[in-house]
């Protein structure tokens, strides 16, 4: 009866078919289970046989959930054969990310890499996943492709600090103190403590900076860095910054990018 039943669903909605003795499909799927539908008519699942099957076109789609991206083509069915299809589904970015940040963590780096990139890269895009190619990159000391990656992880998620704390000390180890100086403040003035400290503030004097003395608060030590970034004088600016950055984000930069909101 169900085989009946499929080969009048299969005459009643695909397209003309060939005469000739009828087939058989036997789909298979990596992963197994994937959803199949032939001509928009849900059949069942992988492993699965089709039968009996008029030859011709038909319509193929397979799904296997939101973790893999729907498979579709066009079977052409030979009179009188029985056809084996061995379909590998492709992860979807999302899944990408989630085994990427598995080998990050299982230190499996090159292969933490490639699973990273393509959930960057591919459509639709993670975002997340540039945070994390950035810090596997930095472990690995490929510091520029670090700071392109940490670069595009803020430009997605402009509100957090992580991306920002990570190129700060990139810069700062590569020497490049104006940027360091501007990528610390921008991670304070995004954290918690310190979203919006300074707001309003007036330009600085080098009377304000001898009042400020040598303080020893992140509130300070950020006020400080922010009027030697005024006054050009990179080198102090990028001191205080860090003190600051060094008691707000406890000392250096988290292990792993926080997660997305």
């Amino acid at each position: 009866m169900r085989r009946f039943l499929i080969l009048l669903i299969l005459l009643a909605t695909g397209p003309a078919q060939a005469q000739g003795p009828s087939a058989a499909l036997d789909i298979y799927s990596d992963p197994p289970g994937a959803t199949v539908a032939l001509n928009h008519q849900l059949l069942g699942h992988t492993p699965l046989r089709v039968a009996p099957l008029p030859p011709g076109d038909y319509q193929l789609r397979l799904a296997g959930g939101e973790d893999y991206r729907p498979y579709l083509a066009t079977v052409r069915v030979q009179p009188g054969l029985v056809q084996r299809l061995d379909i590998r589904l492709e992860p979807s970015t999302g899944l990408l990310l989630r085994q990427g940040i598995e080998a990050a963590r299982a230190h499996s780096d090159q292969e933490a890499m490639e699973l990273l990139e393509r959930a960057a890269q591919e459509s639709p895009s993670q975002g997340e996943a540039w945070g994390w190619l950035g810090w596997v990159q930095m472990r690995q000391g490929l510091d520029e492709k670090a700071v392109a990656s940490f670069r595009a992880c803020a430009r997605r998620f402009p509100d957090r600090p992580d991306a920002y704390l990570h190129l700060g000390v990139l810069h700062e180890q590569a020497g490049r103190r104006a940027q360091a100086v501007t990528a610390y403040k921008m991670a304070l003035l995004r954290s918690e403590r310190l979203r919006g400290a300074l707001s309003g503030a007036p330009a600085a004097t080098w009377a304000d900076i001898a009042r400020a003395g040598q303080p020893t608060s992140p509130e300070g030590q950020m006020r400080l860095g922010w009027m030697f970034e005024q006054k050009g004088r990179m080198d102090l600016a990028l001191r205080w910054l860090r003190a600051a950055a060094d008691q707000v984000f406890a000392s250096a930069p988290s292990p792993a990018p926080s997660p997305a909101p």
